[in-house]
């Protein structure tokens, strides 16, 4: 059994990997529903704070990409607070938006390109993301970029509040 197929799988204690990126389509190339639907929703529009922009039309185009992203959120929503919410969907708005720029899924960024969207430190951070995005959307782009892509060089990452990751 490979180590990924048994993180999978329930440890003796019953905890279990909180996503399976098996039950995704992980294709890597965006489609051009995909590309457009970024375009027209813009960064503003990725935002999902506004019930509006939760239900526009291009949401419907960007549902393989979404999906997952979405279940990390779920999975790390703890308390629920108005700003732990914000956080999580400023980080999804964030990875959305960076993969519009690339046209590629994130399913595709190697550990280096999640490492350069959530930088070396919050500096590099605040320089590659847009300006709405609050400081707190870092620890939850590490979150899903451990999740979703592997990454574990958190060395790498600088000073941050590990506590907030965990």
């Amino acid at each position: 059994m490979t180590a990924a197929v048994a993180k999978h799988l329930p440890s003796a204690d019953g905890w279990r990997w909180p996503i399976v990126p098996a039950q995704y389509d992980r294709g890597h190339r965006l489609t051009a529903r995909e590309c457009d639907a970024l375009l027209g929703l813009d960064v503003e529009g990725l935002r999902r704070l506004h019930p509006s922009r939760r239900e526009a039309s291009g949401w419907t185009a960007l549902d393989r990409l979404r999906r997952p992203l979405d279940d990390v959120t779920a999975c790390l929503q703890c308390s629920g607070t108005f700003h732990q919410r914000r956080a999580l969907l400023d980080a999804v708005a964030v990875v959305l938006g960076r993969c519009g720029q690339e046209r590629r899924s994130f399913w595709a960024w190697t550990p280096a390109d999640w490492l350069a969207l959530i930088g070396h430190d919050q500096a590099q951070f605040r320089r590659s993301v847009p300006a709405w995005a609050d400081e707190s959307a870092r620890p939850c782009l590490v979150a899903h970029a451990y999740l979703l892509g592997g990454f574990t060089d958190f060395d790498a990452l600088g000073k941050f509040s590990r506590a907030a990751l965990a």
